[in-house]
């Protein structure tokens, strides 16, 4: 049985992300990837992951920011790499995706759209507008924002519009089961209604 992950902004070979500074969600400013020495050691581990929760059979979502190269005599590594992972990929480009579409057809992504529904779950690269999280909606899953924490739930009447950070240093630096994605949502809606303080409020 084939089943469905959510990826985010790997910034394959993306040398300066593990370089950068940024307050995280404990309150501490360190190099947003510290986990890692550079770039090659970083990549590495994702990769692996990536290959040790993957099979064949499975669906991928990568909400964007795969790599950063701009140049497409660059794209060559790059569809060597993608197209040697497993599983069925599909693309919500991101703010560094700047490669043509025809290379990432070739490295195997099977559809690139702007943003997708799935389970009750808007799956996107940039954080939306609350007025996009309608009543359909159970949550926004997407990247962009790294090592931040979610943004603070906002209550419109007895709806919590939620947001979930899938960036791959909110997950442990490998994919997550659309499964768990649901869970964290679930949980996070469910914890800024019973605490309400936690939450933000507006009228619509």
């Amino acid at each position: 049985m084939s089943q469905f992950w959510i990826h985010s902004d790997w910034h394959w070979k993306h040398e300066n992300i593990y370089r950068f500074d940024s307050v995280c969600p404990d309150g501490v400013e360190r190099r947003i990837r510290h986990r890692f020495a550079n770039a090659a050691e970083g990549d590495d581990y994702i990769e692996s992951r990536w290959r040790d929760l993957i099979k064949p059979q499975d669906h991928v979502y990568c909400l964007g920011d795969l790599t950063m190269f701009r140049e497409n005599h660059m794209a060559h590594d790059f569809v060597k790499l993608f197209k040697s992972l497993p599983g069925h990929k599909r693309l919500i480009p991101g703010n560094h995706d700047h490669l043509k579409p025809k290379w990432y057809v070739e490295a195997g992504f099977e559809k690139l759209r702007g943003a997708h529904f799935f389970q009750g779950l808007l799956m996107t690269h940039y954080p939306v507008h609350p007025s996009c999280i309608t009543f359909k909606v159970i949550g926004n899953v997407h990247g962009h924002v790294h090592a931040a924490a979610n943004i603070r739930p906002v209550i419109v009447g007895e709806k919590a519009k939620v947001w979930l950070n899938v960036c791959v240093e909110a997950t442990q630096y490998e994919p997550i089961p659309i499964e768990e994605a649901l869970i964290r949502v679930t949980k996070i809606a469910e914890e800024a209604l019973r605490n309400p303080v936690s939450a933000s409020f507006r009228d619509d």
